[in-house]
């Protein structure tokens, strides 16, 4: 599997370098409002966005990571507090239960 996606990831790259070599030449303004900047390369512009982009999805994804991560550690101690319960359990139930080895077969028909 990692073959096809490091192919892919070649494939992709190549296309960006075709690209932004077929584009040296453009020149494009951004205007925001009543900004308007200087002449930029269309590829720089393209790249900026893109690592734009790229930084705002990094920055959202770890809030999510922590936010997974403090759910899975409340469930673990949800799971810790079953488990310590569990155990409390089997140990009275012990100690209700008789001694079942002693018991012959024909005291269990009666």
């Amino acid at each position: 599997m990692w073959i096809f996606r490091s192919i892919l990831w070649v494939i992709v790259m190549l296309i960006i370098i075709y690209f932004a070599g077929e584009n040296t030449d453009q020149e494009v303004q951004i205007q925001f409002w009543k900004w308007q900047s200087a002449p930029l390369k269309l590829w720089l512009v393209m790249f900026i966005s893109f690592a734009m982009g790229v930084f705002f999805w990094m920055i959202f994804s770890i809030f999510k990571i922590i936010q997974y991560k403090n759910f899975i550690r409340k469930l673990k101690k949800e799971i810790k507090k079953y488990e310590t319960e569990i155990e409390q359990l089997r140990s009275n139930a012990q100690l209700v239960l008789p001694n079942t080895s002693s018991i012959t077969g024909d005291e269990l028909q009666s």
